[in-house]
């Protein structure tokens, strides 16, 4: 995966320096200030809807949750036990609810206590395609941005085709 990285930099570089050799420095100085800039609001995002969660598994929500997911719990990973089903279910609510990176504790948690290589395949690939119901997180983005609206309804399709499409794929290519 590095050397994939690696690679399209390496390419967009060269790309950059013969179309416009005068381009190069200024796009890099522009993306590292975009990117300062945009370190506090995602540390904003992220501060708020991590602790959450941790409420959310400690008040006992996210078991009460857990059972509402279990059937699909059992579906989409089969043969686990309880306490990777408990993990999994706070993950997937949490990125139900647009919280995918403070997901990320609970998915790890996750994967420790799962057995099944096609299960932690089926995690990760779920995890990627970030299945939201209300995207949190590109709502405060956008509203640092200036604007949310209609952001709701194309991502909410977004992550409902791109999560068809990768349980069925995970389902037909991935053997256990």
């Amino acid at each position: 995966m590095n050397f994939l990285l690696l690679a399209i930099y390496l390419c967009a570089t060269v790309l950059i320096t013969l179309e416009s050799p005068t381009a190069l420095l200024p796009a890099y100085m522009d993306g590292g200030k975009n990117t300062i800039a945009f370190i506090p609001t995602l540390f904003t995002v992220y501060a708020t809807w991590i602790p959450i969660t941790k409420i959310f598994e400690k008040s006992g929500i996210s078991r009460k949750v857990g059972k509402l997911l279990t059937p699909i719990n059992k579906r989409l990973f089969p043969d686990e036990n309880n306490n990777a089903y408990s993990h999994l279910s706070l993950n997937l609510s949490a990125n139900l609810l647009g919280m995918g990176g403070a997901a990320t504790p609970s998915g790890l948690d996750a994967m420790k206590s799962m057995t099944n290589k096609k299960n932690r395949i089926m995690l990760v690939v779920l995890n990627s395609t970030s299945l939201q119901l209300i995207p949190t997180t590109v709502i405060g983005l956008r509203a640092n941005a200036g604007g949310i609206k209609d952001v709701i309804l194309p991502s909410l399709i977004a992550t409902v085709l791109t999560t068809i499409i990768a349980v069925v794929l995970v389902k037909v290519f991935v053997k256990s």
